[in-house]
């Protein structure tokens, strides 16, 4: 995959939680992906079903959950993202004071992994 349609699965990811579409959020997301919280929990989401399950909790938890991309950087087929959230389970002064690191890893124009720093 080349790098520009690595950066807009990435983005075209980001939108689509930014609006709460599930079904565009499991459009844009391979059928089995791996999720890394800030914690490093890790959890293997497959299929659209389940895909939906899993955003449609935390987007229903936090529907105002927003990704603010500052940085794009990429690296071969990664592509690293710096942002700040705004509506998640962060408190707004963690939101605000703190910058977020994500990875994510495009396969085939899908979103396949999805790591928080």
């Amino acid at each position: 995959m080349d790098r520009s349609t690595s950066v807009s699965a990435v983005l075209g990811f980001v939108r689509q939680i930014d609006a709460g579409d599930l079904n565009g959020i499991a459009e844009r997301t391979a059928p089995k992906y791996r999720f890394t919280d800030m914690s490093g929990d890790v959890r293997i989401v497959a299929g659209e079903r389940a895909i939906k399950e899993s955003w449609n909790g935390y987007l229903s938890a936090y529907p105002g959950h927003r990704v603010l991309v500052r940085r794009v950087l990429r690296s071969g087929d990664s592509v690293a993202m710096v942002d700040q959230t705004t509506g998640s389970h962060l408190s707004a002064e963690d939101e605000h004071e703190e910058p977020v690191l994500r990875i994510d890893e495009p396969e085939d124009g899908f979103v396949s992994e999805w790591r928080i720093y």
